[in-house]
């Protein structure tokens, strides 16, 4: 599914953020990347999403080298993509509007995106807060919104950055918990991750990185605490 080849990169010409790295992640695998801040793992998942280039090495979705996408393929590359973020980045609409924007953007009639949108909040556990704005939502609630717009359109990749990062241990592990019916339903799953209780319990691959290289790579894996690396 993904495939990266000494990969490396570099920002403001001194700063090395990847070294040569080489890791491959299998179609409807679930993958925590660990490590500390500046670590490259925010650059891996924005190189997948094609929002930047390696200096050198190459990327693969599907075999295909994202260096060489046009724009076309760009845009149909994000669109089977889903990311969310630590900080929350809805809009300030309800829930039902925020998850039915893409859908209406694309053309999809009334019935189709009332379907779907249904579907996304039963799954995320929202179906009473549908008519809700971002005011009247806890931390939890937000971001369950969002890992809801980045699903609506069943993507084949999900890439979380920090998802948890904002929220109390109940909420992350109900974060975490629906992520987990996702990769479930045949989305490959991508957590990028500072969160060690979340990582321990799970017990997913574990891929850490330090100093721009991947140091461990470990099915059933555990976080282990920075100065370990």
């Amino acid at each position: 599914m993904i495939r990266l080849r000494n990969v490396s990169k570099t920002y403001n010409k001194h700063f090395l953020v990847l070294n040569r790295i080489n890791l491959h992640i299998s179609k409807d695998e679930f993958a925590f990347l660990v490590g500390p801040t500046g670590a490259g793992k925010t650059t891996i998942l924005k190189l997948i999403l094609r929002e930047d280039l390696p200096d050198s090495g190459t990327i693969y979705i599907d075999k295909v080298n994202t260096r060489d996408f046009r724009e076309a393929q760009i845009a149909k590359l994000r669109k089977n993509i889903g990311v969310i973020f630590q900080d929350f980045k809805i809009l300030n609409r309800t829930v039902y509007e925020n998850l039915a924007f893409v859908l209406k953007i694309q053309g999809e009639k009334k019935q189709a995106i009332k379907e779907k949108v249904d579907y996304v909040v039963n799954l995320v556990g929202l179906e009473k807060k549908i008519h809700c704005y971002p005011y009247q939502l806890s931390g939890g609630e937000q971001q369950k919104a969002c890992l809801g717009r980045a699903i609506i359109n069943k993507p084949l990749i999900l890439l979380a950055d920090e998802p948890t990062g904002n929220l109390d241990p109940d909420s992350s592990w109900e974060i975490m918990q629906i992520l987990n019916k996702i990769n479930m339903s045949n989305t490959t799953v991508i957590v990028a991750t500072h969160d060690k209780t979340i990582v321990d319990l799970m017990r997913k691959r574990v891929v850490a990185i330090h100093g721009g290289n991947i140091i461990r790579d470990q099915q059933l894996g555990r976080y282990h605490e920075p100065e370990s690396y």
